[in-house]
């Protein structure tokens, strides 16, 4: 069952739905109450700064704990290793709010990732995000194929608002 890709349907995608479009490429933060209340909090744009970037911060923790729970280590003394060499980087993509075309607001890679891209595998790869709207999952899809996906949201319509609200510029 191939799932029609409708930026207008709003309603929450099943495990079964998400495995039949994407495959293996993409994984949703397992769901609990804790999860949904802070992407309730977070889609609030009367939800004050403060409380935003709170939230924000311990849902991103959670994405990362599960995205570090992905990565090829039994031991705890491998993952410890693997978290303090581990290279980050950070980017905000965001959708015009007329023509809906995603453009770049904010990129930090490390230094030296001109160095360390070369030769890496794409299933090597964890994109970890909080929010993804399934038209840009299936373009990444579409690009690196065997890339891995790790979201706390699949939904039609990403919070714009985020951005600003993290960073301050609203």
């Amino acid at each position: 069952m191939e799932m029609e890709l409708n930026d207008t349907d709003i309603r929450p995608w099943s495990v079964e739905e998400v495995r039949d479009q994407f495959g293996d490429s993409l994984t949703l933060l397992p769901p609990n109450d804790n999860i949904k209340e802070l992407q309730s909090i977070l889609r609030d744009r009367n939800t004050t700064r403060n409380d935003f970037k709170f939230y924000a911060d311990r849902l991103i923790r959670l994405v990362i704990e599960e995205s570090l729970n992905k990565l090829p280590f039994t031991d705890c003394e491998g993952l410890r290793d693997c978290c303090r060499s581990i290279r980050i980087g950070k980017i905000l993509v965001e959708s015009d709010t007329d023509t809906h075309e995603a453009h770049v607001v904010y990129a930090k890679f490390p230094e030296d990732i001109a160095r360390r891209q070369h030769g890496v595998k794409e299933e090597r790869i964890i994109l970890s995000n909080l929010f993804c709207t399934p038209a840009a999952v299936q373009a990444v899809v579409d690009y690196v194929p065997r890339m891995n996906i790790l979201t706390a949201e699949l939904h039609p319509v990403a919070p714009n608002h985020f951005g600003q609200k993290y960073f301050g510029t609203d």
